[in-house]
């Protein structure tokens, strides 16, 4: 049987500035790999492979190799946010990670600053379904919310977001309830 396994949680601006001002004061690294999240729609696991290689500062875009949907690289094309936040970062060698720990190497998982600062927040603060629960993820679907309430086209989502199937994409893209009460 197939199991219900959709995210509902994204977050809205405010929730997001919030999250992201709160993660400013705590670690830069997770702040800026959580604005990639909100104004790329990236997955974690891209962020982390992101190497300098594949930014493109000048033309405000980014390349993600071995994309999961797509089994192949796509384009993401940067906000002002997302590209002052890129320039701002102390440049590496084309092959370098844009994201290193500490003592060097590649993050293999969300750091504990990001779930303490949700926590800090409030943002889980009663709620039982995992579903509903905000995770690094929820950055992903934030971003595809947002993109589809701008755009009202599943078809651009899809594409920003790197889906090879559109089915895929209407989980990103939630409506929210003013549009239903408009339309």
């Amino acid at each position: 049987p197939k199991v219900e396994n959709e995210r509902r949680r994204y977050l809205t601006p405010v929730e997001a500035e919030k999250l992201l001002a709160a993660l400013k004061e705590k670690s830069r690294d997770v702040h800026d790999m959580t604005l990639l999240g909100l104004h790329g729609g990236l997955r974690f696991s891209e962020i982390a492979n992101l190497t300098w290689g594949d930014i493109d500062l000048k033309e405000g875009k980014l390349t993600i190799r071995n994309a999961k949907s797509t089994a192949g690289t796509r384009e993401v094309f940067l906000t002002a946010k997302a590209r002052q936040m890129l320039a701002a970062r102390q440049q590496g060698k084309t092959n370098e990670l844009v994201f290193q720990k500490r003592g060097g190497g590649k993050y293999d998982r969300v750091s504990h600053t990001f779930w303490r600062v949700v926590k800090d927040l409030g943002l889980n603060r009663g709620v039982e379904d995992r579903k509903d629960k905000v995770v690094f993820h929820s950055t992903r679907h934030s971003y595809g919310t947002a993109l589809y309430n701008a755009t009202r086209d599943l078809y651009v989502v899809q594409r920003a977001i790197g889906h090879s199937q559109i089915s895929q994409t209407a989980r990103y893209s939630k409506v929210q309830r003013q549009t239903l009460k408009d339309a």
